[in-house]
């Protein structure tokens, strides 16, 4: 366990390195939930890192050893970060937005422009999403989300979006 007055508490932890001139990531969990990533070639959304690779929060267990997955980022690839806040997000009628929540907004539409998979454009849905669903609910736990890939040859601008919003 961890010492310092924690007591019987823990801490989920995702961390990720991104080596931007090889384009790869590479991914540690900590019983946090898994980055989800958007595959722009496939239009395929998937865990980055399986239930099999993720190791335990953090002060479970003294001296557990994670495993660290590496994967390439692809042109268009968006990878997705964010807190439960996001799945536990609840609407005035008490539903929460969920894992399928997040999924909805991360994934493609028909319809969509190559701009929807941009990482800036994909978290500002992700939050309007939440925001709409909970409709004015006050929030039961802190909101964070973070998006970032790589972006598409010839297609410039800010390809990061960083949103927290305080309980």
């Amino acid at each position: 366990m961890i010492r310092g007055g924690l007591g019987d508490r823990f801490v989920t932890l995702a961390a990720a390195i991104l080596d931007p001139k090889a384009h790869k990531l590479t991914v540690i969990n900590a019983g946090h939930m898994s980055p989800r990533m958007l595959r722009a070639a496939t239009a395929e959304l998937s865990d980055v890192i399986s239930i099999e690779q993720s190791g335990l929060p953090l002060g479970v267990m003294p001296e557990f050893e994670f495993e660290a997955v590496t994967l390439s980022l692809e042109p268009g690839d968006t990878v997705t970060i964010f807190t439960d806040g996001v799945t536990d997000a609840m609407s005035p009628a008490g539903e929460l937005f969920g894992a399928a929540g997040v999924d909805r907004y991360l994934t493609l539409e028909e319809d969509a422009t190559a701009d929807v998979i941009r990482p800036k454009r994909a978290g500002e849905r992700m939050m309007q999403a939440v925001r709409r669903h909970a409709n004015g609910r006050p929030q039961n736990d802190d909101i964070a989300l973070v998006c970032f890939g790589r972006l598409p040859p010839g297609v410039s601008g800010p390809g990061t979006a960083v949103t927290k919003v305080k309980k």
